[in-house]
Formats: structure tokens, C-alpha cells, sequence
């Protein structure tokens, strides 16, 4: 078996476990189609696999799971570990859980962007996995009492927390943080507001930290360096199938994510080099040559499909 087939065999596994039926043979092949280079071809398409086998796609049900986790770590557990602390390192289950129903109480959970994008999206999911009241899900707008003559912050509400899936470079956090964060935070500067993310990279979850009035920054899965796929890190290199290099799979993804995206971002969204996707979208820090669209100057049928945020009509 070449190493080509041996690849299209372990995507045809992926594809039917893991992926939803997003990558079947037919658009396999109509995506190969378009590594069209006819001096690399060959070579194109064979790194074109290897990057794809290599790609990680979360379903609703392991979302679920992730989401079912960051409530669990990096909410429930250390709400509980403050709740034992202020009570002489009590083992009371009964007092635990009263008092962390009340800590629940005044809590509300709300997502990065507006009602349409990725954050909110998830806040379902997140109810679900983790059998939450839903009158804890509100919108930015429900933290203020407007029946005043100047918006207040609620007098019930104690923590607020961001859920989104992915911070690859933390524009979006920062630019939250300038605007509502602040908002909040200069009429009630004890109220906890927390970030929790699926999903960050290193850098970000650092640039985050450094730069918002976030009280806490923490996603389930860290991303270092080594996720950036064709950088000189990478994890997934060196590879052990025959004929791949990292080399050549950098140059490859360049050339055709530079014809797709431009220079900028050819390997990404701040050149993000991720392979990385979810059920409900792929973010524009994985490599183009997987989600994007094409255009009139270059066609191309991607394998998983980004919905991006329009801005102009």
C-alpha cells in the first residue's frame, strides 16, 4: 500500500467516527483536485492528506464533553474548594451544596459576540451538558437594571462568565474587555468575571491575561506552540509516512492558502497554523487549504465548511 493509500485509509476511519461523514470520498477527491500544481502535484496531494489525517474535528458529543469538563474544573471545583475554605476545611456535603447553590444563584452565564456567533451558540450545549437552570443564561444587555435613570449594574448578580470555543490570538476577549467588561467593572469592581474558553492558544490566553480586566482567564485545552502545524515545532512532524517533510508540507500549505486567503493568511488567521475544527464551525486560524471557499480566481471545494461573519451586504 503507498502512502497515499494507507492516509485516505486512516480519513476514510476519521470520516465515519469522528467527523460526521464531512470528508467522504467523493469530496476527498474533488478537494485533492485542486492541488493542481503541475510541477508538485503528486507531492502536493500526498501532504495535503498527511495534514488532513492530522486534523481534529469536535462533534456535538465530545463538545458536550469539553463543556461538561470547564464547568467541572474551572467552575464547580473551585467555587467548592473557596466554599471549604471559608468553613474551616469543612466536608459538609449538605452545607457545600446549599452554599453552592446560592453561589450558582447569583451567577449568569453569557458568550463572547453577538447572539449569532460561536460563544452564544455554545451556551446551549453548555446548559445541556450540565443541567444549569436556564434563567442563568442571559444577554449583556440583562446585566443592567434599566428601569433607572442611568443603567445599573443587578444587584443579584455576583459572577458573570464568557463561554466561548476558541481564543487563537484574543482580539475579540480584548476588545470585550475595553467596552462591556469595563462598563461593569467601573460600577461594580468586585463582581467576578471570568473567561473560559474550549480551546486557547498559549500566546493568547497570555495576551488575555495581561491586558483585560478579566478576574479569571482559562480554557480546557491549551494550545502551545507545537499545535502550529508546519511550524519548525510542530507535533505533527516529523512524519512517519514516506515522502512527507515538514518542509515541503509548509511550502505546499503557503502556495495554495496564499492563491485562497492572501500573503497575510495563507497559513491562518494571524497565522495561526491550527487543524482544529468544530461541529458548528471552523475557525479561521486553521489552515485555509481545509475550509475555504474559493473564489473567482480560484476555485476550491473545501472539506469543512466556515461560516464567516459578514459584515457587509
Amino acid at each position: 500500500m503507498n502512502p497515499s493509500e494507507k492516509l485516505l485509509g486512516q480519513i476514510k476511519t476519521l470520516n465515519e467516527t469522528l467527523w460526521d461523514h464531512q470528508a467522504n470520498e467523493p469530496r476527498v477527491k474533488q478537494w485533492l483536485g485542486h492541488f493542481d500544481d503541475p510541477k508538485d502535484s503528486v507531492s502536493d496531494r500526498l501532504h495535503a492528506l498527511y495534514l488532513l489525517s492530522s486534523f481534529s474535528y469536535f462533534n456535538q458529543r465530545l463538545l458536550r464533553e469539553l463543556l461538561h469538563a470547564m464547568f467541572r474544573d474551572r467552575i464547580r471545583y473551585p467555587v467548592i474548594s473557596d466554599i471549604r475554605r471559608r468553613h474551616d476545611d469543612t466536608t459538609d456535603v449538605e452545607l457545600i451544596r446549599s452554599e453552592f447553590k446560592k453561589v450558582l444563584g447569583r451567577t449568569r452565564f453569557l458568550g463572547i459576540g453577538n447572539p449569532s456567533e460561536s460563544g452564544t451558540h455554545l451556551l446551549y450545549l453548555f446548559r445541556q451538558a450540565n443541567r444549569l437552570d436556564k434563567e442563568l443564561f442571559i444577554h449583556t444587555h440583562e446585566v443592567f437594571d434599566w428601569t433607572q435613570s442611568r443603567p445599573t449594574v443587578l444587584d443579584e448578580i455576583d459572577r458573570l462568565v464568557f463561554i466561548d470555543d476558541l481564543a487563537g490570538s484574543g482580539t475579540q476577549a480584548i476588545r470585550y474587555s475595553r467596552g462591556f467588561v469595563k462598563q461593569v467593572k467601573a460600577q461594580k469592581p468586585n463582581l467576578h468575571i471570568a473567561y473560559h474558553m474550549l480551546f486557547a492558544t498559549t500566546k493568547a490566553l497570555a495576551q488575555i491575561r495581561r491586558t483585560t480586566q478579566f478576574d479569571q482567564v482559562d480554557a480546557v485545552c491549551e494550545l502551545d506552540d507545537s499545535f502550529r502545524c508546519v511550524a519548525d515545532e510542530s507535533r505533527y512532524f516529523p512524519a512517519n509516512v514516506e515522502g512527507v517533510t515538514l518542509e515541503a508540507a509548509r511550502e505546499m500549505a503557503r502556495r495554495y492558502g496564499q492563491q485562497l486567503a492572501g500573503k497575510a493568511t495563507a497559513l491562518g488567521f494571524k497565522n495561526g497554523q491550527l487543524l482544529l475544527g468544530f461541529a458548528h464551525n471552523i475557525p479561521n486560524n486553521t489552515l485555509p487549504i481545509l475550509w475555504h471557499r474559493g473564489h473567482s480566481n480560484r476555485r476550491w471545494s473545501p472539506l469543512f465548511e466556515r461560516h464567516d461573519k459578514i459584515l457587509n451586504t
